[in-house]
């Protein structure tokens, strides 16, 4: 279908990223990730495309990129859901730090928290140990 779609409208990000999704959830990574990076050479500024591409970094294992990816998106988009997305790319990566590393990414993640609007109360509960943890 969404092959189908691209050829019909090849400028149009959101297909793009749709089209990245679907690759994604048949767990092609590196067309997923081909056809989300179209969507930002459509679309610099398309958010949700950075937000996915985090989310194929942390599949692949490759953390920083993923916290890069979580970040651009919530700088162009700061909305609830980047921010937490942001906040998750910091835990993530003091999971492998240790000493002031760790700490500056739990206070990183602390600051994307505090930043969401309706937070949720998971995500609330994540801000509490980590605000107890520094």
């Amino acid at each position: 279908m969404y092959s189908q779609a691209v050829k019909c409208l090849p400028d149009n990000e959101v297909i793009w990223n749709d089209y990245g999704v679907s690759f994604f959830r048949l767990q092609q990574y590196k067309k997923a990730k081909e056809a989300l990076n179209k969507a930002i050479v459509l679309n610099s500024k398309y958010a949700l495309a950075y937000r996915n591409l985090a989310v194929i970094a942390w599949q692949g294992k490759d953390d920083s990129a993923g916290r890069d990816m979580a970040e651009k998106a919530a700088s162009l988009d700061p909305s609830d859901e980047n921010l937490r997305y942001a906040a998750h790319a910091y835990i993530v990566l003091s999971g492998h730090q240790t000493g002031e590393e760790k700490k500056e990414s739990l206070r990183r993640a602390a600051e994307y928290y505090r930043r969401i609007k309706n937070i949720s109360e998971a995500s609330q509960h994540n801000l509490s140990i980590i605000e107890n943890s520094l």
